[in-house]
């Protein structure tokens, strides 16, 4: 839906499908705005989000240090960027960011998990920024991994310049841990979702991201209780699915009615 444009010579699959479609899901709210902005509104619509598995469980400080041991991790302070490496993911500009960050901070990693195209310019922006020895690349890894690391960390951090919504990020929350994210759609939406355990920077500001991240790491915590009960009620398999289960309802209902009425 970002980058939609109907096209003007040949089919157009994904117009067709979409307004014939019975019903139509998005994965956030800010989709579907975008949606009706195209001149996309449909009435069978709703937004359902992604859910996240119950490997990414609450972790409160005394576990999460177990965990971090665990990985070998024994800095102070633990950040963690679970993205594709890609220019909208902007790893660069929290690479940047770790210059001052370590200035005030000096015992701060920064694990980045994920591959992509732009690998090899990302360890060269942490060698001219000065912190390639505070920077990890953890590559490509399970999800089991990407769980443990969600626990261990401190803060997520998610400098995209866009995202829809982001489930990296509601799975570091339901790890326990806050999520500082640029003032892409998806982390707006986040922030409506989740209040204080989701923190709004500027996008492509790496001073704004590290005056940010220095703030949090001033005042360490965990995620708040009401971040788990929105977890519980939008987000897990079983809630995700009663979601499904009651447009399957809806549409079964309709159908009905239109077969008596005939």
């Amino acid at each position: 839906i970002w980058h939609y444009a109907p096209r003007k010579f040949g089919p157009d699959l994904f117009t067709r499908a979409y307004q014939s479609a019975s019903y139509v899901t998005f994965y956030s709210e800010r989709l579907m705005m975008r949606a009706q902005e195209l001149g996309l509104a449909r009435r069978n619509s709703r937004t359902v989000y992604p859910p996240v598995s119950e490997a990414f469980t609450w972790h409160g400080e005394v576990s999460q240090h177990e965990v971090r041991q665990s990985l070998g991790i024994h800095n102070a302070h633990l950040l963690l960027n679970v993205k594709r490496l890609h220019p909208l993911a902007g790893q660069r500009f929290l690479i940047e960011a770790m210059n001052e960050v370590i200035r005030h901070y000096p015992d701060t990693r920064l694990v980045i998990c994920g591959t992509g195209p732009i690998l090899e310019e990302l360890k060269g922006v942490a060698r001219s920024a000065g912190v390639e020895r505070h920077v990890t690349f953890a590559g490509m890894i399970d999800n089991t991994a990407i769980a443990r690391y969600c626990a261990a960390a401190d803060l997520f951090v998610l400098p995209s310049l866009l995202e829809a919504l982001p489930t990296v990020a509601v799975e570091a929350l339901a790890s326990g841990t806050p999520v500082l994210s640029s003032d892409n759609p998806g982390g707006l939406e986040l922030n409506d979702v989740f209040g204080l355990d989701v923190a709004i920077v500027p996008r492509e500001q790496p001073m704004a991201l590290a005056a940010a991240i220095g703030d949090f790491l001033q005042h360490k915590r965990r995620t708040l209780g009401r971040t788990q009960e929105a977890i519980g009620r939008e987000f897990r398999p079983d809630a995700v699915a009663a979601q499904y289960r009651d447009i399957y309802e809806e549409l079964t209902t309709e159908g009905s009615q239109r077969n008596t009425m005939a």
